[in-house]
């Protein structure tokens, strides 16, 4: 993440008071208008939206966190200046002081790109137990704009299911041929380590210890079940 005193200007800094109230949500946002921005030219449009707030609010940009669209995370409030994006009329209560706003830096109505995406989830899988809404959730607001609603809603941005601690065990075997099964060969007797991706080792006898050290299943087989096995399975 891009700290906060990395792209704000000293002489206009972004402030706010402290935090008011326990937050337990995410709030996502867009510019609602021209974004788009990236790499080095996402600090002056930061900058440009801090000037503005402090000219025509009196306060700071209000939203905690900025994800532009090659995937960079900016500090804007971050987690120690009290939230300032949704007062929630929608909703009882101040929703500033309950929740946190993500900034996606989209171009008016664009969705969030991969990059982008990612790194949301990222940023909201750091609190795993809050809610997720889109601004217009909680505010009379056409917000976050038709293309990451739509992300939101659908559930590419958002929680993510975790993925299978354990992977699936491999089902590897190894094939015992007592034929002669490639040309040119003199010795009638190879192995085949198979695996489950499709992988094949091929060894001679010498190899036998190989097999044993892997611990991986013995399938005898003739000549003819050999040939058919691995030509329609394996492709060999």
């Amino acid at each position: 993440m891009i700290d906060r005193e990395d792209w704000q200007d000293p002489a206009k800094p972004v402030s706010g008071p402290g935090p008011k109230g326990e937050r337990g949500a995410w709030v996502v946002h867009y510019p609602g208008g021209p974004g788009g921005v990236v790499g080095a030219q996402v600090a002056p449009f930061l900058r440009g939206i801090q000037a503005a707030y402090l000219r025509s609010r009196g306060y700071s940009i209000g939203y905690n966190f900025g994800i532009a669209q090659d995937g960079t995370e900016w500090e804007i409030r971050g987690d120690d200046y009290n939230n300032a994006a949704n007062a929630g009329r929608k909703v009882a209560g101040n929703f500033n002081h309950v929740s946190q706003s993500i900034f996606v830096m989209v171009d008016e109505q664009d969705a969030a790109t991969p990059a982008a995406v990612a790194t949301i989830n990222a940023r909201i899988a750091t609190h795993p137990d809050w809610e997720v809404f889109v601004h217009s959730d909680v505010d009379y607001t056409s917000c976050a704009g038709i293309g990451v609603t739509a992300q939101v809603k659908a559930g590419v941005i958002g929680h993510q299911p975790e993925p299978d601690p354990t992977p699936p065990p491999r089902r590897d075997i190894m094939l015992y041929i007592a034929v002669p099964t490639f040309p040119g060969k003199t010795n009638a007797t190879e192995w085949l380590a198979v695996f489950e991706s499709g992988d094949v080792r091929r060894a001679v006898n010498s190899d036998v210890e190989f097999a044993s050290v892997t611990g991986v299943p013995f399938i005898d087989l003739d000549s003819q079940e050999h040939h058919k096995y691995l030509l329609q399975v394996f492709g060999i």
